[in-house]
């Protein structure tokens, strides 16, 4: 699916929501703090030091600075935000920072999940804090072997310098395999706004090129912002890792939602979710969203998370519902679903899959499901159905419950409760695979409350 982007409130998750054909994707979602081991490297006359949280990445992300530094690679609240990108408001932030004098810097690289040896693209947001520290242009992320991150083996830099006027814009250029010639896109670009990058070094050709702000709706466009020349293939085998620089003579800026891969259609991985919403009704939460357009879109997986004593849990999404895709459309598309069974706080997300299977997650709502304590019968669902549906009940005391289904003419045709149950609210199950389309109604029985309610099945 093409052009699937979420602007809503987006929850915790454990860093990395991507399709299958991703090499790895960071939204950064950590504690707030140093994204790698700082200690005992931060100088202690940081105006960081001491960081509160420390390696809140757990590791994933491998410190390589070997000599004292004053500057942490920082975890940041709040995601960056370029339209039409699938991590846009996704996670957090990484922020660079340049406060140091020491010439030294703190160097974060992180491994793919396989190293590849020929194409390899990453792509991210870039928004620039202070043009400070720009002069002829310094390199802030680059790709480089599996096997070492020594500056021998790093290609495809990204580099950021000053633009025609410096002090008030700047210019992203490339790099690589070496940074004897760096080549800058034309565009002078404004600080005030979040930028997409996407990178691709060729290792068959030891080149590297750059596109800013590309056309995410179709195949890797033919133009491009900058190019390296062409040349024999890179005596380097594999390319493994991405890393992150910094020290005193960077820029400040903001780095959010990079992912790397081995082809276009999982680099940018342009998608566009307009909205997302959920709402509690009735014991119930009702989900909404909307695309801009799709592009081979099979449909979405509804997933939910439920909470522990009132804190979200982690790893411990279900399925709970799917609904179908539009396909490829360039029309808006609306959709919606009714989860009947939640209770409590509760957080859902989208799993939008490709008819390829290749699949990317949206980013997370919350609702809370409120119970009154009382007796409560509530409209099954789906209704109309075929062949299972859902009834759902409140039982305000412990005791004897009956839950039976009856057709239009008052005959019992399934028991589905008989039994004591405790308080609360409960739901139960009803297959009609051997009864007859038409009008049928279900009745909740107790010692102190009795309703009926009808449902229609059709076949």
């Amino acid at each position: 699916m093409k052009r699937l982007v979420p602007v809503l409130l987006f929850v915790l998750l454990l860093g990395v929501s991507a399709n299958a054909q991703a090499l790895f994707t960071e939204t950064f979602d950590y504690n707030d703090g140093a994204l790698t081991i700082t200690t005992p490297y931060l100088n202690a006359t940081s105006s960081h030091y001491p960081v509160a949280e420390d390696n809140v990445s757990g590791g994933l992300w491998v410190n390589n600075s070997t000599s004292t530094f004053d500057d942490p690679l920082l975890v940041e609240s709040g995601a960056l935000t370029y339209s039409g990108y699938s991590l846009s408001g996704v996670g957090k932030k990484l922020f660079c920072t340049n406060l140091a004098s020491n010439s030294s810097n703190n160097r974060g690289y992180r491994n793919f999940s396989s190293a590849q040896t020929g194409k390899v693209y990453y792509s991210m947001m870039i928004k620039i804090q202070t043009l400070t520290g720009m002069g002829g242009g310094n390199y802030i992320i680059a790709l480089c072997a599996a096997s070492s991150t020594s500056s021998g083996s790093l290609r495809g830099f990204l580099y950021i310098g000053n633009g025609t006027i410096p002090g008030t814009n700047f210019k992203i250029g490339i790099a690589g395999p070496s940074t004897t010639t760096k080549y800058y896109s034309s565009l002078d670009l404004d600080p005030a706004n979040t930028y997409l990058v996407v990178v691709c070094y060729d290792r068959t050709v030891s080149q590297a090129t750059l596109w800013i702000n590309p056309d995410l709706s179709g195949p890797e466009p033919v133009s491009f912002d900058a190019q390296t020349p062409a040349g024999a293939a890179d005596a380097l085998s594999a390319i493994g890792d991405i890393i992150i620089y910094q020290k005193a003579v960077y820029p400040k800026i903001y780095l959010g939602g990079i992912k790397v891969a081995s082809t276009w259609g999982d680099a940018p991985l342009p998608v566009e979710l307009t909205s997302f919403t959920a709402s509690a009704k009735n014991s119930s939460v009702e989900l909404k969203w909307n695309t801009a357009t799709e592009t081979n879109n099979a449909g979405f997986a509804i997933e939910r998370k439920a909470s522990d004593n009132g804190q979200l849990t982690m790893n411990n999404w279900n399925k709970v519902g799917f609904v179908e895709g539009h396909g490829t459309s360039n029309a808006p598309q609306s959709y919606s679903y009714v989860d009947a069974n939640a209770t409590g706080k509760v957080s859902y997300r989208l799993k939008q899959i490709d008819r390829d299977g290749k699949f990317t997650y949206s980013s997370v709502v919350e609702a809370t499901v409120t119970v009154p304590d009382a007796y409560t019968l509530i409209q099954n669902y789906p209704n109309p159905f075929n062949p299972t549906t859902n009834i759902r009940y409140q039982i305000a005391k412990e005791g004897f419950v009956k839950l039976s289904i009856f057709d239009i003419l008052g005959r019992e045709v399934a028991m589905l409760v008989n039994g004591v149950q405790s308080k609360g609210l409960h739901t139960s199950s009803f297959n009609a695979s051997l009864l007859n389309s038409g009008v049928y109604f279900y009745k909740l029985e107790t010692a102190e409350f009795t309703k009926t309610m009808k449902m229609m099945l059709v076949k």
